[in-house]
Formats: C-alpha cells, sequence, structure tokens
C-alpha cells in the first residue's frame, strides 16, 4: 500500500511537472509575439554610383511589381564624387544613360536635384530614342548632357526617375510583364 502511495505521488508529482512545462511553453511563446512586429514596405530604390576615378558603373532594375496608375513610379538615385572620406582626385565628367526594355506601353522622365512634380520642375532627358540591337530586340535609350565634378569640393546630383505607367492599361494584356532598367554612369578625367 505504502508502495502504491509513492507511486500516485510520483505520477502526480510526474504530471504536475509535465503541466508546468506546458504552460511554460506556452507563456514564452505568448511572450515572444508580444515583441514580435512585421511591417511591409515599398521604398523608392536608392542607389548610389560614386564618380572618384575614370571608369564605368552600371546597375540593373527590374520593375516586376509594376500596375497601371495615376500616380508615377517614382526611383531616386544619386551620383556623387565622394565616398566617405575619399573625393575625386581630379577634375571629372560623366555621362548618364538610361537603357530600357520596352515590354510595357510607360514612359519616362528624369530629374536632376529637383523634386518631379514642383511647378518649375524639368525633364533633363537630352535623347529619348527606340532602337533595335542585332538580335531584333527594341530598347528605349535615354541620355542626358555630360555633367562634371570638381575636385575641390563635394558634390552630390540626386536624379529622379519618374515612371507613368498610365491607368488606361489596365488590361489583362500587360499583366505579368517585367521592365528593365539599366543605369549606366561613364566618367573621365577632364584635361
Amino acid at each position: 500500500m505504502k508502495k502504491k502511495n509513492e507511486v500516485r505521488k510520483r505520477i502526480i508529482k510526474l504530471l504536475i511537472l509535465v503541466f508546468v512545462l506546458i504552460l511554460l511553453i506556452k507563456m514564452i511563446s505568448f511572450t515572444y509575439s508580444k515583441y514580435e512586429s512585421r511591417a511591409n514596405t515599398k521604398p523608392n530604390i536608392i542607389v548610389a554610383f560614386y564618380v572618384l576615378n575614370k571608369d564605368y558603373q552600371s546597375m540593373n532594375l527590374n520593375l516586376d511589381e509594376l500596375f497601371p496608375r495615376e500616380e508615377p513610379y517614382i526611383y531616386t538615385f544619386s551620383i556623387s564624387n565622394t565616398k566617405g572620406q575619399k573625393r575625386c582626385q581630379t577634375d571629372l565628367e560623366y555621362e548618364l544613360s538610361i537603357k530600357t526594355t520596352t515590354n510595357l506601353p510607360i514612359t519616362y522622365e528624369l530629374y536632376k536635384n529637383q523634386n518631379y512634380n514642383d511647378d518649375n520642375a524639368t525633364s533633363i532627358k537630352k535623347t529619348d530614342e527606340i532602337i533595335q540591337d542585332e538580335d531584333g530586340t527594341y530598347f528605349r535609350i535615354i541620355t542626358t548632357e555630360t555633367e562634371s565634378f570638381s575636385f575641390r569640393e563635394d558634390e552630390t546630383n540626386i536624379y529622379q526617375l519618374v515612371v507613368h505607367f498610365p491607368q488606361e492599361y489596365n488590361t489583362i494584356n500587360y499583366q505579368d510583364i517585367i521592365e528593365g532598367i539599366e543605369i549606366t554612369v561613364n566618367s573621365k578625367q577632364i584635361i
């Protein structure tokens, strides 16, 4: 009888211990969930090009989440003659070109050091033409005037690429189509 009571006590202690462990696990998972947070954001793409010496820099963007709407899509990037404590050691000039696919019926505007929706904002596109490469693929090429940086002071030009995809194209014909953009900065020393 005494052994039966001891076995019962052990079983009860074991059940209480299991119950306490389950309770602790539940409480721990509950407290972790209090401190967990999630956010979905759609920030503008911010890219920085550093023109410190003569070179060629390029970056590709895939616009895979475009859908027709009245508000334009804004992509911001900068070109600078400094990076951290380094500055270009000679006067430099650079040429900016933007090459896009022609998969979607969209238009582009490009602004330098101004907000696109200011009343006096002016697009700085020098050329905007569609060309065909040797494989028969069509691309849009946008160029700007040549810009220059001095080695005497820190300089940065901030660009806004404004993409218009009008609401009138909200049809199944343009579903799941990706538009590609290549931004190229080609710099050289001024002699």
